[in-house]
């Protein structure tokens, strides 16, 4: 039918199949395969987001087998056209060196990319980086949730607690 064979000159047309066929919406036949087939035709005509999503499913093995070599080089070429997500994608695999060598460097910059266009992963994976920054946020939740800071010899108090409230009821 026309739906599960579209022109695969169209890369934005491409990229709409391909997740249609990986989420097996109604009217389309699931198949990870074929999704895989589509996403790549996409790619070879530059479209960022289809080489981001095969990227991203290549790092898993998920359609086809799993390659994080060619997933960092797809995530490259995204990232090169300004596309957020393939920067925060390209980011973390410089930070685990995966599918390319580890680089805190790398890592950053990519990362800083994505999170210069809002991309919240990118600032939550930045924040992570920042050792200040993790240390204020581990603050502040032990403050909300009422946990002294450590190194405070009150920590029976919340077994005392516990034991109070078991008794009450």
């Amino acid at each position: 039918t026309p739906v599960e064979e579209p022109h695969t000159g169209h890369a934005d047309a491409c990229c709409a199949l391909a997740e249609m066929c990986d989420e097996g919406r109604p009217g389309v036949k699931h198949s990870k395969r074929r999704a895989h087939e589509l996403w790549g035709a996409a790619a070879l005509r530059g479209s960022a987001k289809a080489q981001t999503a095969l990227a991203a499913r290549l790092l898993v093995g998920d359609g086809a087998a799993k390659d994080e070599r060619r997933a960092a080089r797809l995530s490259r070429l995204a990232a090169d056209q300004g596309f957020s997500e393939a920067e925060f994608q390209l980011g973390r695999l410089y930070s685990l060196g995966c599918g390319t060598a580890q680089s805190d460097i790398e890592a950053r910059q990519w990362l800083g990319r994505a999170a210069a266009k809002h991309h919240a992963g990118a600032h939550a994976l930045l924040a992570a980086q920042n050792p200040t920054v993790m240390e204020r946020i581990y603050s502040t939740i032990m403050s909300v949730l009422g946990i002294p800071p450590d190194g405070d010899s009150s920590s029976e108090n919340f077994d005392d607690a516990s034991t109070s409230t078991r008794s009450r009821t």
